[in-house]
């Protein structure tokens, strides 16, 4: 007869233990496993037979801290937070919107945007969009750019849209949307409150620039909690160079 030998400490139902994930913690069953994890950068996730294994996986310390401060993402202890509410086109709404400058570690997941036009200024330029989520994630996106008279602003703001979008469409309540454009991190945290009171004039009396990519962010904006992050670009942070990997195929792509 074939004896079989357990640990007097495992159980019989398994113990899905998330130390990085939407809500960590242990979980009994695979599907409640899965919605913390699906869907989530970087998530740190595991089966165990033991509670007691289960325990000890998440009491450990987590490494992807210290490899994110090691890519060069700017830390400092000084943060803005932004909140307004917005009214334009008859769209009325409460932004939730958060622009930190430094980062320990992530609260939300975390997606990087960017955006690119080749020969900018001329009238040959083509732009394209790039939204990278994670390897192979099925979200992440490579489009040219489809709009008259393309320009490396304009691709930004586009991008950041789409970063959004995807966001939306997996049902996330909030993001972290790392980017390396601080013209789409000022326009959406600070610039936009004055263009809209001043009829979106800027301070020359001129028309301001990008108007129709800006409402479609702000209102975007709206429906998802979003903390800015901005972070050096070309600086080797893997998946700002991801992105813009991204945006560069995208802007080669026939439509």
């Amino acid at each position: 007869m074939l004896k079989r030998f357990y640990c007097m400490r495992c159980e019989i139902m398994p113990f899905y233990a998330v130390r990085v994930g939407r809500k960590p913690g242990i979980y009994e069953t695979w599907k409640e496993c899965q919605l913390q994890v699906e869907g989530y950068p970087d998530a740190r996730y595991k089966k165990f037979k033991c509670s007691e294994e289960a325990n000890n996986f998440l009491s450990q310390n987590d490494s992807r801290t210290s490899i994110v401060n090691i890519l060069g993402v700017k830390k400092t202890t000084s943060f803005k937070i932004k909140e307004a509410d917005k009214s334009h086109n008859g769209f009325k709404s409460t932004l939730n919107m958060k622009f930190i400058e430094r980062i320990d570690f992530p609260t939300a997941p975390v997606v990087y945007s960017d955006g690119c036009c080749l020969s900018n200024g001329s009238n040959f330029a083509v732009g394209g969009v790039g939204v990278y989520w994670g390897p192979y994630h099925p979200k992440n996106v490579s489009e040219y750019l489809d709009v008259e008279q393309p320009t490396n602003q304009k691709a930004e703001l586009v991008a950041a849209c789409r970063a959004l979008e995807t966001a939306i469409e997996m049902n996330l309540p909030e993001v972290e949307l790392r980017t390396d454009s601080m013209y789409t991190i000022k326009a959406m945290t600070e610039w936009i409150q004055n263009w809209e009171s001043n009829g979106w004039k800027n301070s020359s009396g001129g028309n301001v620039v990008n108007k129709e990519e800006m409402l479609r962010l702000s209102e975007l904006c709206a429906k998802i909690s979003v903390t800015w992050v901005h972070i050096p670009g070309h600086k080797g942070v893997y998946g700002n160079e991801q992105a813009d990997q991204l945006a560069n195929q995208g802007a080669q792509k026939i439509i």
